[in-house]
């Protein structure tokens, strides 16, 4: 137990060495001072008896600038110790990397018989230095693996103090202040909110030196990432841009600065867990999150009752800036300050913008500013023109008065009309009129023949026939029966001659009423005409016919005639506006014929069909008839296409030329 507590004891020891360590590289102390309690410390904490340092002078020759040790382990006491050590130190420098080489691997003499820990320092992307550990050879492989990485954790500190050292004393070139000049300019070349942003993070990250830079804001309670560098767009459901806002709406609330350099202690526990989640998903070693504040009112009003509102909006930053290096867990040289400075700038940007775009109906005022300033000069006299044109065509297409007219295609046709239907089932055996032959009312046009009641009629005469015969023969026995006296033949006879004579009245009155069938197989017409069917002969003749089957149309083509019109049925409503402004009058109607359409005629509204039929062409249609004047028409053809217009009253001309298309938007609008 007391070894277990000696172990635990000697790793606090060689973690808080660690820290000091990497604090003291933070510092501004001299590189001599730096290195030499550098090297105690690695000394100290590995165990080992011996230790140097070796730095590259201005000739790139090594030098050491501090030893521990090297006295008692006999380095200096054996001249060829320097000269293998040497050689070890530059094959060292050339491969720029922490190598241990123990006496049972080395390919050439070592210095001394420990094992030596080489340490590479780099500076600018190169190796100055070498940080050289005299270890006793009979380690464990673990604890060698131990040396390797710890002491390789301690150069790189050391090489980022020498970075920071660097910086300190070069002043900002010229080129560094174009740089950072050209960066505010572009940032306020606009003021939408995510185009200051992309700029920010792009160009910003060339400023700061970083591997990746992004800026997230707040909406409401939410925080959302709406910038990062190298992608134009922002995938919001990405499991790193969702890791990233978590991490950003942490920082807001605490509207503090976090880096992952600072150690769990230094961290607060609210930041933690969002920080480790979102160094795993994106791969970053080191990771900065810098608040972005308001910036100050240039001018403090004089009301002062609202000081204490305003300061404590000040205090509350509106998004952050996430600062990310790729390669290294260390900020390099002056990346911090670096950002710090955008993250200055871009708030101050980003804040503006967002302030411009809370202008209610911002869109609207841009459109209206841009149209006058497009105004200025020549322009507005032309507008001034060309506006009142327009409006005087608007006032006179609302102002004049016009009159409306509903148009429709029909045909001319008789006023008097009818189909001939088959009056029983039959077959045509004889159609007596040919197309547009002329005949009186009641002529027979068509003749019928219907066998099977040419034979009920032949059965039920036949039948009368029998019944007569026998009527007879009871009649002669009766007479015989009353010659006889003989009393009861006689009554039975005269009922049996009753009886006959019923029956033969019963079919004779069905005989009647079938030779009355047998007549209107005659199909005869109603009206004097023609018929107007075509080709009448070929249809009918010898076909079988149903009864009620439509067999001709006759018409009568010397008496008055009509228009016969098909109205679309979002028409109606301007009919019936017509039919009530006209009130006692009829509608005027004005067409022309298809055969002569550089004439019109004018005719009457007559009468309107109670329901609407299906068109192929115009879909639903009503149906008007129009009376015409038969005599003002050049000639009489029955059928002849016909395009009508029928007047439904007064209207403004913007109607009547644009009806149509207002009536297409209201129905398009209709909710």
């Amino acid at each position: 137990m007391a070894n277990a507590d000696s172990v635990e004891s000697i790793r606090d020891q060689i973690t808080q060495l660690a820290r000091e360590i990497e604090q003291s590289s933070r510092t501004d102390a001299p590189i001599d001072t730096f290195f030499a309690e550098l090297l105690r410390r690695l000394v100290t904490a590995l165990g080992a008896p011996a230790g140097a340092v070796w730095l590259m002078d201005a000739q790139r020759h090594l030098r050491m600038i501090t030893e521990i040790g090297l006295a008692d382990i006999g380095y200096l006491d054996d001249p060829q110790s320097d000269v293998h050590n040497r050689q070890l130190l530059g094959n060292a420098i050339g491969e720029g990397q922490t190598v241990l080489i123990s006496p049972d691997n080395a390919s050439v003499p070592l210095p001394t018989e420990h094992m030596l820990v080489m340490g590479a320092v780099e500076h600018s992307g190169r190796c100055v230095g070498i940080v050289e550990i005299f270890q006793r050879p009979g380690t464990s492989e673990q604890a060698r693996a131990g040396f390797l990485q710890f002491v390789e954790q301690m150069c790189a500190h050391a090489g980022r103090f020498l970075d920071r050292k660097t910086t300190q004393k070069t002043s900002p070139t010229e080129a560094q202040g174009e740089q950072a000049n050209q960066f505010v300019l572009q940032l306020l070349r606009s003021l939408d909110e995510k185009e200051v942003a992309a700029t920010a993070v792009n160009d910003g990250r060339m400023l700061v030196g970083s591997d990746r830079l992004s800026i997230a804001v707040t909406y409401g309670s939410r925080v959302q990432v709406i910038a990062i560098s190298g992608q134009e767009t922002v995938n919001l459901r990405a499991n790193l841009v969702q890791r990233m806002s978590d991490l950003a709406k942490s920082v807001v609330k605490m509207a503090e600065p976090v880096s992952s350099d600072q150690t769990f202690e230094q961290l607060p526990p609210q930041i933690v867990d969002p920080l480790t989640e979102f160094m795993h998903e994106s791969g970053s070693r080191f990771v900065a999150v810098l608040p972005l504040f308001p910036p100050a009112a240039l001018v403090q009003p004089d009301d002062t009752s609202n000081d204490r509102s305003r300061r404590q909006a000040a205090l509350n930053p509106f998004g952050c800036l996430i600062v990310e290096q790729i390669s290294e867990s260390e900020p390099r040289p002056g990346v911090m300050e670096r950002a710090e400075s955008v993250a200055a700038y871009a708030a101050a940007a980003i804040s503006n913008a967002r302030t411009h775009q809370q202008i209610f109906l911002l869109s609207l005022w841009m459109t209206i500013g841009k149209f006058f300033t497009w105004l200025r000069g020549r322009r507005m006299w032309k507008v001034v023109l060309t506006t009142a044109v327009v409006v005087g065509i608007v006032a006179g297409l609302v102002l004049t008065p016009w009159d409306y007219r509903v148009e429709g295609a029909g045909q001319l046709m008789p006023a008097i009309q009818q189909d001939i239907f088959a009056p029983w089932d039959g077959d045509v055996i004889e159609v007596l009129v040919t197309d547009w032959q002329r005949f009186k009312a009641g002529d027979v046009l068509i003749r019928l023949q219907n066998d099977d009641r040419r034979a009920e009629i032949l059965s039920l005469s036949n039948q009368i026939h029998e019944k007569t015969q026998l009527l007879h023969a009871l009649q002669a026995e009766l007479d015989s029966a009353i010659q006889s006296a003989a009393r009861e033949e006689e009554i039975r006879l005269q009922g049996r001659l009753v009886e006959t004579r019923i029956e033969i009245e019963g079919q004779q009155q069905q005989l009647g009423v079938l030779k009355k069938r047998e007549d209107q197989l005659a199909v005869r017409t109603p009206i004097t005409g023609v018929v107007a069917t075509f080709q009448v002969e070929q249809m009918l003749q010898n076909r079988p016919v149903q009864r009620g089957e439509r067999l001709l149309e006759v018409m009568d083509d010397q008496g008055d005639l009509r228009l016969e019109l098909d109205i679309q049925e979002h028409r109606l409503g301007h009919l019936l506006r017509g039919l009530k402004y006209y009130d006692d009058e009829l509608p005027p109607v004005e067409f022309v014929l298809a055969t002569q359409p550089e004439e019109s005629y004018e005719g009457r509204f007559e009468s309107l069909a109670t329901r609407a039929n299906r068109s192929e062409e115009l879909g639903n249609v009503i149906q008007v008839y129009v009376d015409i004047d038969p005599d003002k028409l050049p000639f009489r053809s029955i059928g002849a296409e016909v395009q009508a217009k029928i007047n439904c009253g007064p209207s403004n001309l913007g109607y009547v030329l644009f009806g149509d298309v207002i009536e297409f938007i209201q129905r398009q609008l209709w909710l």
